[in-house]
């Protein structure tokens, strides 16, 4: 019984540590569907894992994913639709103590099937995380400017990086 109430304790504990930091918001103008990119770190204030959460129309809650570090390393699908990916995000070198370079890939054209490529960072300084654009300034807001025929999303024309 008394061990059984130690384990219980310790584990709330562990939890009671952990941290939700956001990344960024990822949005684009006349698409219902948005996200939001958290890391969740533990006491030391490394990373345990990265959650996105997407929404219809900014609130609707439609789906929560999680990510490890590991699985950042081999790539991962921020947005896919029929079957390719729209958003992707790797790295390499990321680490869980001190995050690293990360390729984000985007469709183009998904008539060509062309990607395009930016390099960000997440950093750590201390406590804190945060996402570096391109131009090595801190960024909390993504958005997808996209590229239409017809009035149909083929891909995305360019991507805007902001801080709020």
């Amino acid at each position: 019984m008394r061990l059984t109430f130690v384990f219980l304790l310790l584990i709330s504990l562990s939890s009671a540590f952990a941290k939700d930091v956001m990344l960024t918001k990822v949005g684009s103008k006349g698409l219902a569907e948005n996200s939001n990119l958290y890391i969740e770190i533990n006491e030391k204030g490394d990373i345990k894992r990265f959650r996105q959460e997407t929404f219809y129309f900014f609130y609707w809650l439609k789906q929560v994913d999680y990510f490890s570090v590991a699985q950042v390393k081999k790539g991962i699908n921020l947005r896919e639709e029929r079957g390719m990916h729209v958003v992707k995000l790797k790295s390499t070198n990321i680490t869980a103590a001190g995050g690293g370079d990360i390729k984000m890939s985007y469709l183009k054209s998904a008539l060509s099937k062309k990607y395009g490529e930016k390099d960000i960072d997440l950093t750590r300084d201390g406590d804190d995380w945060k996402l570096l654009d391109p131009a090595g300034k801190e960024f909390n807001q993504v958005t997808l400017v996209l590229k239409k025929m017809f009035g149909t999303p083929i891909g995305i024309k360019k991507i805007l990086f902001t801080k709020k």
